[in-house]
């Protein structure tokens, strides 16, 4: 009677674990043309739900700089982040990113961001965006234009963060002088 009882048991898991796996094997029934969308449909659809997220971090990150809101850009990076600034050194570390941008935040005026390359793949994503703020010192104001290299990951709880971030500067419209945005010096940044 004990085994009888184990084996309706195994059965009973087997099925509960089957239904509860119905809507995944529909999807996968749907990625191998058996019905439903076709993969490249639902490949589609993941990066576009996927973009469209990375393009809300982005707004957010706008948003962030304008209102030098140093918290909440930093925590828009992964606790292990690396940002690679275009004038300063490398740096590793959400506490090290927040005391960057401390540094660099009184000194510039809003971002532009523009998304001109995606791409998604499971919970990591890379895009490309060109980045475009002012930078005001004592010789004066002058125009930075990047293109900045993202590398993202979805978090358990779906949302994305910065887990490297390279600023690749490609012009600057000088109206001071200089050709790079000003190299910004941390106790952090030094420690590295």
């Amino acid at each position: 009677m004990p085994q009888t009882a184990a084996r309706i048991s195994a059965a009973a898991a087997g099925l509960l674990l089957l239904l509860g796996h119905a809507p995944a094997l529909s999807a996968q029934r749907d990625i191998f043309g058996m019905g439903g969308s076709s993969a490249a449909e639902v490949r589609r659809q993941f990066e576009a739900e996927a973009r469209q997220q990375v393009s809300a971090l982005l707004l957010d990150y706008e948003s962030a700089w304008g209102s030098r809101d140093v918290s909440a850009l930093s925590r828009l990076y992964a606790g292990n982040a690396t940002l690679y600034p275009a004038a300063s050194p490398m740096l590793t570390g959400r506490a090290g990113i927040k005391d960057y941008f401390r540094a660099l935040l009184p000194a510039v005026e809003p971002l532009r961001t523009r998304m001109i390359e995606f791409r998604a793949s499971g919970d990591m994503a890379y895009t490309a965006v060109e980045v475009s703020y002012a930078v005001r010192d004592g010789a004066g104001r002058r125009s930075v234009a990047n293109t900045d290299v993202l590398i993202l990951r979805r978090g358990v709880t779906g949302e994305w963060s910065i887990l490297s971030h390279l600023a690749r500067p490609e012009t600057v419209a000088a109206s001071s002088g200089g050709d790079r945005p000003p190299a910004v010096s941390t106790d952090t940044a030094q420690e590295l």
